[in-house]
């Protein structure tokens, strides 16, 4: 048992992260204002935690921070939305 203190301590630091980060998504939707989490810390710590214990394949619990799924979208999809053609871009004249 002595094996899964370190794992519950880190992974309970992320997963306390984890629930403010998605606690600010929320809170930015109702008020239509952008609050910040902190990205990638949370999925970052509790793969961490659960890479310290017995059971190393619950490190992939740190895939729920939506950071981690975020960042590729955000990547992937301001690549192919740059590839506009020209004519879409531009505004009607007078």
């Amino acid at each position: 048992m002595s094996a899964w203190y370190p794992c519950f301590f880190i992974s309970g630091i992320g997963f306390l992260i984890l629930a403010l980060s998605y606690g600010c998504l929320i809170a930015g939707k109702r008020s239509k204002k952008h609050i910040s989490g902190i990205p990638f810390f949370g999925g970052l710590l509790i793969a961490a935690g659960f890479l310290l214990s017995p059971c190393k394949w619950l490190a992939l619990l740190g895939l729920t921070d939506y950071s981690c799924w975020m960042l590729p979208y955000c990547l992937i999809s301001e690549q192919f939305g740059s590839k506009r053609k020209p004519s879409q871009n531009r505004q009607p004249e007078p």
